[in-house]
């Protein structure tokens, strides 16, 4: 934004996106007119869906089990886990096994082989894996210094949906909503 003399913006974000957009408003809010969040996982949410799971996770892990994939759905990283995974079966030429198959279509349609590559290339030679899963550092006390309009959307089925409900605690005044039967990027 300073590049490009923005002075205030009203700023947008999905999944990982959604953590610079709020590390942004929180470090300087005056600056964000408002922000409109997509199925944005935190850490303090991740807690939460340690402790409580999420809707849909218990069918996914039967499949995760049966296809012997060493996932756990309950793994606060998941995402980037499953991501990783269907990534290796594209870039192997591997069919993903039947019983998998309806919880990550999503990831496949569209995606070629070289997307796969590239993430995997970035997951495995570079610190990015390691570096999404760190603490993202954004504490309830850094949150509340967001005083702008927020819009928070969550997919029914998602594990972000956690984050959802403690940001819905921390920000009564923003509008959550609930997309219903989706998960993160469906």
């Amino acid at each position: 934004l300073d590049e490009l003399k923005i002075e205030k913006a009203h700023i947008i974000a999905h999944s990982f996106g959604g953590i610079a957009a709020l590390k942004f408003a929180s470090s300087d809010p005056q600056r964000v007119l408002s922000l409109a969040l997509a199925d944005t996982q935190i850490g303090i949410g991740r807690e939460e869906a340690e402790k409580n799971g999420w809707k849909g996770g218990d069918a996914m892990q039967e499949a995760l089990d049966s296809c012997g994939l060493g996932l756990n759905v309950q793994d606060p990283y998941f995402g980037f886990k499953i991501l990783t995974e269907i990534a290796r079966f594209q870039r192997d030429e591997r069919d993903v096994p039947e019983a998998l198959y309806p919880y990550v279509k999503h990831m496949l349609n569209g995606n070629s082989k070289r997307a796969a590559e590239k993430w995997l290339q970035l997951m495995e030679e570079t610190q990015a894996g390691a570096e999404l899963m760190e603490d993202d550092g954004l504490s309830e006390q850094e949150l509340r210094k967001i005083a702008c309009p927020v819009l928070a959307m969550y997919g029914e089925k998602s594990q972000a949906m956690a984050t959802g409900h403690t940001l819905a605690a921390l920000w009564p005044q923003a509008d959550f909503v609930t997309v219903p039967d989706s998960g993160h990027f469906f």
